[in-house]
C-alpha cells in the first residue's frame, strides 16, 4: 500500500496570545533555515516571512521610548539650569548699586522678563520661551549687553541643551509614530499569511518529493511543536475561571437555586 505523502498540520494561530505567537514563528522560521531546502521560490518566501516576523517583534517591544525618555529629563534639567543661570546673574547684576553693568543689566531684564523661568513653567511652554529669549538675545542691542556682561558662553550654552533636547524631543515622537503604526493585532495577520504561504509551499513539495527525508524531519519537528501548543497553550484555562471552577460554598453557606 502506497504511503500518503507527510504535510504540516493545520493551526488556528489567531488562538495563540501574548509572545506565544512571536515564539512559535522565531522557532519554525529557524527550523525551515537550518534545513537548507534549495528552492529558489522558497528562499524568497522567507525572506518576506523572516520581515513579518521581525516587525512583529517590534510591536511586541513594551519600552522602546524609555532611553529616549531619560535622556529627555536630563537634557530638560539641563536647560532649565542654564535659563536660571541666566536670570540669577543679571539680577545680581542688577542689584549693584551703580556702574555699567548694573544699568546693563536692568536694561536687559526689562527687554526679556516674560520669560523668565517659573516653577511650573511646563516643557513646551519652555521651549517656546527659550526659542524667543534666544531670539531677542542675538538681536544687535540685546547682544551687546550680552558681550558687556560676559553672558556670552552662558546664552550659547543655553542655545545648545535646548538643541539637545529639541533634537531628543523629535526622535521620541518618531518612535511613538513608528509605534502607532505597528499595531501588534494587525502586524500578527501579516505575519500568519507569510506562514500560511510557507507551509503550502512545503506541503507542495512534501507531494513532488515524498522520500526527501530533511524535509520529512522537518514535518515532523513542525507538527510536534504544534501538537504541543494544542495540548499546553490553547487548553491552558484561565486561573480566574479555574478558581471558580474549584471554588466550594463555605462551611455556613449554602449554594443558590
Amino acid at each position: 500500500m502506497k504511503r500518503k505523502p507527510k504535510h504540516i498540520d493545520h493551526f488556528s494561530l489567531w488562538k495563540l496570545k501574548g509572545d506565544s505567537h512571536l515564539k512559535l514563528m522565531t522557532d519554525l522560521l529557524a527550523r525551515v533555515v537550518e534545513v537548507q531546502l534549495t528552492l529558489p521560490q522558497l528562499k524568497e518566501l522567507l525572506v518576506y516571512w523572516k520581515e513579518e516576523v521581525e516587525l512583529e517583534r517590534m510591536c511586541c517591544q513594551r519600552t522602546p521610548l524609555k532611553p529616549t525618555g531619560d535622556a529627555l529629563r536630563l537634557a530638560d534639567r539641563m536647560r532649565r539650569c542654564y535659563m536660571s543661570s541666566l536670570y540669577e546673574i543679571l539680577d545680581a547684576w542688577a542689584r549693584l548699586p551703580e556702574g555699567e553693568e548694573r544699568e546693563a543689566a536692568i536694561w536687559l531684564l526689562s527687554r526679556i522678563e516674560n520669560y523668565r523661568l517659573k516653577r511650573d513653567t511646563t516643557r513646551i511652554l519652555l521651549s517656546v520661551n527659550i526659542t524667543n529669549l534666544l531670539e531677542k538675545l542675538f538681536n544687535d542691542e540685546e547682544s551687546m549687553r550680552v558681550e558687556d556682561l560676559h553672558l556670552t558662553t552662558l546664552v550659547e550654552g543655553l542655545m545648545k541643551t535646548n538643541d539637545d533636547y529639541e533634537q531628543l524631543e523629535e526622535e521620541r515622537n518618531e518612535l511613538r509614530k513608528k509605534k502607532k503604526e505597528l499595531r501588534l493585532g494587525e502586524q500578527r495577520k501579516e505575519t500568519d499569511a507569510a506562514y500560511e504561504e510557507v507551509v503550502s509551499m512545503l506541503n507542495a513539495v512534501c507531494v513532488v518529493e515524498p522520500k526527501n527525508e530533511s524535509l520529512n524531519s522537518l514535518v515532523d519537528a513542525w507538527n510536534a511543536e504544534l501538537r504541543h501548543l494544542r495540548r499546553y497553550e490553547l487548553r491552558r484555562k484561565p486561573r480566574k475561571a479555574l478558581n471558580e471552577k474549584t471554588e466550594k460554598p463555605g462551611k455556613g453557606e449554602k449554594d443558590e437555586g
